[in-house]
């Protein structure tokens, strides 16, 4: 049996979807602001947030985000879900499309996004508001994302997990973090303290980066050599960086030309890409890759928890589809007119999530 709090969030998030399909054109679709019970709508991301407390759930709707201003700034401990990012599990509501910077600012401690698709994503848009504790995001769509402002950060206990990150790119970071079972394209960060564990790292056309002299500690991770020619492309640059249980997996080449001085301390070894996943042969992510392990990989419950390395390993595996744990919306028809009678035939199927 569904419970009550489940059931409430199954009917408010099929209301507020609803609404949002039913608009005309040139019109966004409805964010549903939850407070103590009551949900008020909006059309415009910064309003909602303006209007919100401290504890409130915004809900947003699948498509592009509307928000006044140039940027959009988080700086209240507010929980946002959006529809979700992979195509094939958004094909009812289309993916939540959020094309402005966000910042996530001082205040925002305890929050969490969950579910959207974003162009940047900051902690802090000055070096005085770049203080977030607690904060998670969780099954986002990252093309850029920067830890800090500027400078070290002194954020602690943030969550960065089963998300698809292009580029982390800078000399900040932050004091203490967990990357867990994401998928990065261009790497170069200094790990101050940060733990990575079963990721999947492209190795392109950009560096694969660690730096500084702070601890680094990678567990379970495979990091793909993906360049069409060899490069100079994979260098750890700290000797208190640590990698266990590292498989390495090609795509064109056994590997470029690596240099570290980080430490392996059981590298699983390294086979071709074809080997290592049921399907993940592009040299970038992509939506159509499955990055499951083939049973016959090196890598399989190769992990220092006896579970697989990679996206898919831990007790927790990363969620097909990354669908976000509320509620969740699997197809929809929506009738154009009203019969005789002036009644609108409307079918959503509602799929409730367990995390």
């Amino acid at each position: 049996m569904i419970a009550m709090k489940k059931l409430t969030q199954l009917f408010l998030i099929a209301g507020f979807i609803l609404a949002g399909h039913c608009f005309t054109y040139g019109q966004y679709g409805k964010i549903a602001l939850q407070h103590s019970g009551n949900v008020t709508t909006f059309t415009d991301l910064t309003a909602a947030i303006t209007a919100s407390v401290n504890g409130d759930t915004l809900y947003l709707p699948g498509g592009t985000i509307f928000a006044s201003g140039s940027t959009i700034t988080i700086y209240k401990s507010l929980t946002i879900f959006g529809a979700g990012h992979y195509p094939d599990s958004t094909t009812a509501t289309s993916q939540t499309l959020i094309s402005k910077n966000i910042y996530i600012n001082t205040g925002a401690d305890g929050g969490l996004l969950c579910g959207v698709k974003c162009n940047s994503l900051c902690f802090g848009n000055s070096v005085d508001n770049q203080n977030v504790n607690n904060f998670r995001i969780i099954r986002c769509y990252i093309g850029t994302f920067t830890p800090a402002y500027s400078g070290q950060s002194t954020s602690q206990n943030i969550l960065i997990s089963e998300n698809v990150v292009v580029q982390v790119s800078t000399s900040s970071g932050f004091s203490s973090v967990l990357y867990e079972k994401n998928i990065f394209h261009y790497f170069n960060i200094s790990p101050y303290s940060a733990t990575f564990n079963n990721n999947i790292f492209y190795v392109s056309d950009y560096y694969f980066m660690v730096y500084g002299s702070s601890v680094g500690l990678f567990n379970n991770n495979i990091i793909i050599y993906s360049q069409s020619a060899p490069s100079y492309n994979f260098v750890i640059g700290s000797s208190n960086t640590v990698f266990n249980n590292t498989l390495f997996s090609w795509i064109y080449y056994t590997s470029g030309i690596v240099t570290y001085n980080g430490t392996f301390t059981s590298r699983i070894g390294i086979e071709k890409a074809t080997d290592t996943f049921i399907n993940a042969t592009t040299a970038t992510f992509s939506y159509s890759n499955n990055y499951h392990l083939n049973p016959t990989s090196i890598g399989h419950n190769a992990g220092g928890d006896g579970t697989d390395v990679g996206i898919y390993g831990t007790l927790y595996p990363c969620k097909d589809g990354a669908v976000p744990s509320n509620p969740h919306i699997i197809s929809k028809n929506i009738g154009i007119a009203t019969n005789p009678t002036g009644t609108l035939n409307v079918d959503i199927k509602v799929s409730a999530q367990d995390r």
